[in-house]
């Protein structure tokens, strides 16, 4: 119970996976879920695109960058030990 509620209806969620996050997860905190945003693989695809714009022109079809939730399901994955 966080506050006194009853945290079974809500929660809180955000984005990039961070350590504190994670770990906020993994407790069963009030906090169960974040976004992975994979910053290596999206920093490969931005400077790739990039070079591709500057090598050939402007595209005009979406790039697709891998998001990942995490939950307490899947947590372990991403938690670094």
């Amino acid at each position: 119970m966080a506050a006194g509620k009853n945290t079974d209806k809500f929660y809180l969620g955000g984005m990039d996976a961070t350590e504190q996050a994670l770990q906020l997860i993994k407790e069963g905190t009030i906090y169960r879920t974040t976004i992975d945003i994979n910053p290596k693989g999206t920093g490969k695809i931005l400077i790739d695109t990039a070079i591709d714009v500057i090598e050939n022109g402007p595209k005009t079809e979406p790039i697709a960058i891998s998001l990942n939730p995490v939950t307490i399901d899947n947590v372990a994955q991403f938690i670094q030990e």
